[in-house]
């Protein structure tokens, strides 16, 4: 009978990994700080060090399970906040970043080279999420009122605040992931 992931004797393990990364994705979340009226989390360092030694199916599951949380009313979001907000398309994101790091580094290795181009593709894929969901939210949010949100003034309000911080997140989960990962199994 071939083995799958439900199947293997190691369901535990998954387990207690998949329970830890939603845990540490969480924690991560709720650790804020504001630089010059931005507020900053360590939400995606947590989603990309978890989407790099966990593989690609535990990863995509952790995320998605805290994403499914978070939309269900469950506070793991970042704020203590939960439910569909104007952000929720990055959280979504997440999901995708998961797969492309968790296959980038199955294919090709813990290899710095590999990890970090991967994480890289990751987040420009979660911006891309976030921002599809940021633009329309925001407009039917503030419809009748005149306002409405552009490709380019969203870019300039949720991704180039954030690139500085996001290059350092993934700069320390790249070489995490690249010493720890024959830690886990």
């Amino acid at each position: 009978m071939k083995e799958n992931f439900f199947t293997r004797k190691s369901k535990a393990l998954d387990v207690a990994y998949i329970a830890m990364s939603i845990a540490l994705i969480t924690v991560c979340s709720w650790i804020s700080f504001k630089v010059q009226m931005q507020n900053y989390t360590l939400q995606l360092l947590a989603v990309l060090f978890v989407s790099g030694v966990l593989g690609w199916k535990r990863a995509v599951i952790a995320v998605s399970v805290y994403t499914l949380m978070g939309l269900i009313g469950i506070p793991v979001f970042a704020g203590f906040s939960a439910g569909p907000t104007m952000t929720t398309g990055y959280v979504v994101g997440f999901i995708f970043t998961a797969l492309i790091v968790g296959l980038a580094v199955r294919l090709w290795g813990y290899k710095l080279y590999v990890v970090i181009p991967a994480m890289i593709l990751g987040v420009l894929v979660c911006y891309i999420f976030g921002t599809a969901w940021f633009i329309p939210f925001f407009n039917h949010a503030n419809a009748g009122s005149g306002k409405t949100m552009s490709v380019a003034s969203a870019i300039s309000i949720c991704i180039l605040p954030y690139l500085w911080f996001d290059a350092i997140k993934i700069a320390i989960a790249g070489i995490l992931v690249n010493r720890l990962h024959r830690y886990i199994r």
